[in-house]
């Protein structure tokens, strides 16, 4: 069963970084570019929708050139946050998902086989960016049933630029902000991810 991973970021958190950092206005955000191959097309088909219920918005953490954003500090207060969303098999007519994996707190997830029909809005699965209360009151996504989310645009790994992808596997963004999706951390987050 070939199976394909989306990872959706609600926020980054930002250290001492070995990149150029700029300011957070200056940041331009990738556009999401017309998926071509058989897993841009699946995952533009499945991406979710994105709610925030508390917490800040998602920003765009990189720019085409590499730079990073500068506003974000070291510490619990940003973070990166993440979504699986788990396929039958993207080359299908009709792949199926199969299951979502939302990311808690430092790299755990919880995991959902099937997705739970009233957190399905058509083929993406709803996703609500909320405090979590048995984490200490940190921010956290998890699938949900609440209307109103909005479509991030989506970038995969291999349509950033060198510089976007160099900038963030180098860049220290804190001990409890891991990228998920970088060169390091990606085949372990799915794993973790992983519901079967």
């Amino acid at each position: 069963m070939k199976l394909f991973a989306v990872f959706c970021s609600a926020a980054a958190a930002l250290s001492a970084a070995e990149a150029v950092t700029i300011g957070h206005d200056k940041v331009q955000p990738f556009p999401q570019p017309d998926p071509v191959t058989v897993s841009e097309k699946a995952a533009v088909k499945f991406k979710p929708s994105l709610r925030i219920d508390s917490g800040c918005h998602s920003y765009p953490a990189v720019n085409a050139a590499g730079e990073i954003i500068s506003i974000f500090r070291k510490g619990r207060r940003h973070d990166w946050v993440n979504v699986v969303v788990w396929l039958d098999n993207p080359a299908a007519d009709k792949p199926t998902m199969i299951g979502v994996s939302p990311s808690s707190y430092v790299s755990s997830y919880s995991k959902y086989t099937p997705p739970p029909v009233d957190g399905l809005n058509g083929m993406s699965c709803m996703i609500n960016y909320l405090t979590d209360a048995n984490n200490h009151g940190y921010h956290t996504v998890d699938t949900t049933w609440k209307r109103g989310g909005e479509f991030q645009d989506l970038v995969m790994w291999e349509q950033l630029t060198d510089a976007a992808r160099i900038s963030l596997n180098e860049t220290e963004f804190g001990e409890t902000a891991q990228v998920p999706f970088i060169d390091e951390n990606f085949v372990a987050n799915l794993e973790k991810a992983w519901p079967y």
